[in-house]
């Protein structure tokens, strides 16, 4: 058959499957013609009516039959059959209307739940970047031998010496620093901006052209010739309207006129850090890039066409090696690692990540289990309706595609409300989710790969919910289901031990969600209680940022300090006033360090320290306790001897039991704020406060070094006052206060300290508010599924129950019989829910818990065999199942005799 007559075929099947109603009827007016005919034609031959009839009959065989082989020649018989299946059983499902409503909002939860957190991993790990032919971009990283797993930025040297031979490997590479930001000063006002500095093949290695202007010039590149501007695209449309005539016009960064040459590309984005405003070119020759053993620049490779990572990644250790013997003191211990750069940037999240898709799809297995539980009891209700049909003719296997095709209907109802449910979901979870977990600045979003995998969600359910009680259901007794109505049909051994498991896999499961969530509920309370190492309370704090043009010199810089804090001081409301490079829960910036007189660690590792340039009385403001030592004081000023305070967990860490006071130490301030020398200088220690957490509570202690801020001034810092007042009725007096100083002064990020505080605690309470979402959702599901079990068998016995209360048993007894079910059923899944639960704390304590020495994990202060969140857990959960079996044992204990002797 050529294409033309297939194509005629199957127009031809399709037009009977939409008019076969008109097709049965043309059909049965054909056969009677010829019937008659026939017959007409016996009639002639000289035979009797009757007989003519009877013979034409004989002839023709039976007319039904006739047309049902008519319609299976002509049509797609399998297809009809599908057709009329689905039609039964949407008529039996709106029968049943409570039964429907119940699988579908119950098939809704979980599809939704899974959907709305694949739409997330799908966004965050396998969603393409928005680069051409991003699966050919790389990450370029520095490792360490002695810890591979440690990976850091490239130096400036170590990329001039890479990127003429990275060629062999790489069809472009590129640098860039993102980590600029200069005030952008116009008519009036100031801002602050972001500026990232680039190298020359930055663009063209993202393969990104500018729609308008040019790219930086190999002569920009250089110190004097590097005042030029490319302006990312929104920037370009909020300052300049989208208009072609920004090109040649200047801005004037931290007190320099930079002219802007063009405008980058509207979708330019890397989404794994702060969307820059501006780019400007690299100057790998100025100090801030001139170290070799500094790292500062994240290196970007495309590889070249057909070129395998592996391959390029041991073509680029050659180089490694060949820069290792030539500069031994500070690549001597250093290797390389080339990884996808999508990959890069999200591995660390993937763990917690599966760890909540993996609460999702328990979930959905309770959802399923639980819809699986309700088939099986309404297969058995109808199986009176089955033995007809069996009796009838209809197989075994047209029982069993019934019942899969009544919950393929349940599962496209689910599928499609939780789809729905989904599309708020994803926006949803991207909210709860902290910001740590979710590498990618990209919104969740129902797209067709998302689509896809709720349709296989859906396909999923209908085997898990249906096969299984379609099998059980279509095991028909003539027999006994003819004999009598449906209700003395009692549930196989068979039937009663899968209803059984299912049962025990739901408490199961739920043990293991509510033990999470008694974690993340542990964890988080435990968060809230942590020392800080400060009193946030009555503390406001903001940022300001001097222009570099105005404020160059240290001096000019403390003279600016001492009149804000003047001005500020002076403000009704606030008692004191101090400053602070860095403050707890606002980031913070480290350097090297070594011990005079003291040898090299024996692992080579060396001393780390967060560094703070600080007022005199930043620790009373704070109330940071003094341990050792003296405070700084106004006596230590640029003309004095350096003097710092360092924290007890420097002290531990890195002087044991020993008493530091009066030891110096030579620190490098390698990526230190601006105003102090980048050269390595000596400081003597002369005091110990306690430990203060600088990124948030759930953190290991790290090591702090505070300056006074007189011998170490900076152009940015923050300003933080006490008072006693509402911060909103004093923040506006503190602003006018500093602008009438000068108005080119940059105040931002304005919050009070308990309001950092409790943004430091948005994580964990992201992590709770997800995981107890999804414990919520199982605890509910587990309620239904034993509500439903122990009615089920209260309704199988209630005969049994009237007869043995008209033989004189106690209602409690009946009671307590009742109970026993749901008790054996809950111990056993209280016990299995106990072993899941410790066995995945074992495998996934990785991705849950603090890792010591690191900023990493989701849990805080808590043991994978916490007794008291397990017995807890346990605990919530026998409450729900007692209530949910309470309610239909009760039944059983008030069962009429007579009534019950009438039961059918």
């Amino acid at each position: 058959m050529n294409l033309p007559q297939w194509l005629s075929e199957i127009s031809r099947r399709i037009s009977m499957l939409v008019h076969r109603g008109r097709f049965d009827r043309e059909l049965a007016d054909e056969m009677r013609s010829h019937r008659v005919l026939r017959e007409q034609e016996r009639l002639e031959e000289g035979a009797e009516q009757d007989e003519a009839r009877y013979a034409t009959q004989r002839q023709f065989g039976n007319e039904l039959v006739l047309r049902e082989e008519s319609r299976d020649a002509w049509g797609w018989a399998w297809l009809e059959h599908l057709l009329r299946d689905i039609r039964f059983g949407a008529r039996m499902l709106r029968k049943n209307p409570g039964f429907t409503a119940i699988a579908v909002l119950t098939l809704a939860l979980g599809i939704g739940a899974n959907t709305a957190i694949f739409s997330v991993l799908e966004a965050q790990l396998w969603k393409p970047l928005p680069f051409p032919e991003s699966e050919n971009l790389v990450s370029v990283l520095r490792t360490d031998l002695k810890h591979p797993k440690r990976t850091d930025l490239l130096s400036g040297p170590d990329f001039q010496d890479w990127e003429p031979q990275a060629k062999v490997s790489f069809e472009n590479i590129c640098a860039f620093d993102p980590g600029s930001h200069p005030i952008l000063r116009g008519p009036g006002t100031s801002e602050r901006v972001i500026s990232e500095s680039i190298s020359l093949d930055f663009f063209e290695t993202l393969r990104a052209p500018l729609p308008l202007g040019r790219v930086f010039t190999p002569e920009e590149h250089q110190t004097g010739h590097n005042h030029v501007v490319i302006l990312s695209y929104p920037f370009w449309q909020s300052h300049f309207g989208g208009g072609q005539s920004a090109i040649g016009q200047s801005l004037a960064l931290d007190g320099i006129d930079y002219t802007i040459v063009g405008v980058a590309p509207q979708g330019l984005r890397f989404e794994f850090f702060g969307d820059p405003d501006l780019y400007v070119p690299l100057v790998l020759s100025s100090k801030d890039y001139a170290s070799r053993g500094t790292p500062a620049l994240f290196v970007v490779a495309r590889l070249k066409p057909g070129l395998p990572q592996p391959a390029a990644r041991a073509q680029m250790e050659v180089i490694a090696k060949r820069l290792a013997g030539q500069y031994p003191r500070e690549d001597g211990e250093r290797g390389i690692r080339i990884e996808g750069l999508r990959e890069s940037f999200v591995s660390y999240a993937q763990m917690p990540l599966f760890f909540f898709a993996g609460a999702g799809a328990l979930v959905l297995l309770i959802a399923c289990a639980n819809v699986a539980s309700l088939l099986l009891a309404r297969g058995l209700a109808r199986q009176r309706e089955f033995a007809v049909r069996s009796a009838l003719g209809a197989g075994r296997g047209a029982l069993v595609r019934q019942l899969l095709i009544e919950g393929a209907l349940l599962g496209a109802l689910g599928g499609g409300l939780g789809s729905l449910a989904a599309v708020w979901g994803a926006q949803a979870f991207g909210r709860f989710l902290p910001g740590d977990l979710l590498p990618r600045k990209v919104v969740p979003s129902v797209d067709g790969r998302v689509f896809a995998f709720a349709l296989a969600m859906c396909f999923v359910t209908v085997l898990l919910s249906a096969l299984l009680p379609g099998l059980f259901a279509s095991r028909v007794d003539l027999t006994q289901a003819l004999r009598g109505g449906s209700r003395n049909i009692s549930a196989g051994p068979g039937q009663r031990r899968v209803r059984g498991v299912l049962v025990i896999a739901e408490v199961a499961m739920a043990v293991a969600l509510l033990f999470g969530a008694g974690l993340f509920l542990n964890s988080f309370i435990r968060e809230m209680r942590a020392p800080l190492g400060f009193d946030p309370h009555n503390l406001l704090s903001l940022n300001v940022a001097f222009p570099k043009d105005r404020y160059a010199q240290p001096e000019q810089l403390m003279v600016a300090y001492d009149q804000i804090l003047q001005r500020v001081a002076a403000v009704p409301g606030v008692r004191d006033a101090g400053f602070g490079s860095q403050i707890p829960f606002a980031g913070g910036i480290g350097s090297n360090f070594t011990i005079v007189g003291r040898p090299a660690a024996a692992s080579g590792e060396q001393p780390h320290s967060l560094l703070r340039s600080v007022t005199p009385n930043y620790f009373q403001l704070l109330k940071i306790r003094f341990l050792a030592g003296r405070f700084l004081a106004e006596s230590d000023t640029q003309n004095s001897p350096r003097v710092i305070v360092v924290n007890q967990n420097l002290v531990r860490r890195y002087f044991g039991g020993e008493n530091p006071i009066g030891t110096e130490l030579d620190i490098v301030p390698e990526e230190w704020g601006d105003g102090i020398s980048k050269q390595p200088f000596r400081a003597r220690i002369v005091g110990v406060v306690e430990n203060t957490h600088m990124f948030g509570p759930n953190e290991v202690p790290f090591s702090d070094i505070y300056f006074p801020v007189a011998q170490a001034p900076v152009s940015s810092l923050w300003v933080v006052a006490s008072t006693s007042l509402p911060a909103g009725s004093i923040l506006a007096p503190i602003r006018e206060q500093i602008t009438q100083l000068d108005r080119n002064i940059l105040i931002s990020h304005a919050a009070t300290m308990d309001e950092r505080t409790s943004q430091a605690l948005r994580g964990a309470r992201g992590n709770l508010a997800l995981i107890g979402m999804f414990a919520g959702l199982a605890l509910a599901l587990v309620a239904v599924g034993i509500f439903g079990a122990i009615a089920y068998f209260v309704e199988q016995r209630t005969r049994e129950f009237g007869i043995r209360l008209a033989l004189g048993a106690m209602p409690g007894r009946i009671l307590r019989h009742a109970l026993a079910q749901s008790a054996v059923l809950g111990v056993c899944g209280l016990a299995l829910g106990v072993s899941i639960s410790l066995v995945l704390g074992r495998l996934l304590r990785s991705a849950l818990y603090l890792v010591p020495g690191e900023h990493t994990g989701l849990l805080y202060g808590v043991s994978i065999y916490d007794p008291l969140t397990l017995f807890t857990g346990c605990a919530l959960l026998v409450c729900v199942l007692f209530l949910a079996s309470y309610i239909p044992a009760r039944k059983a204990m008030r069962v009429d005799p007579l009534v019950a002797l009438r039961y059918e």
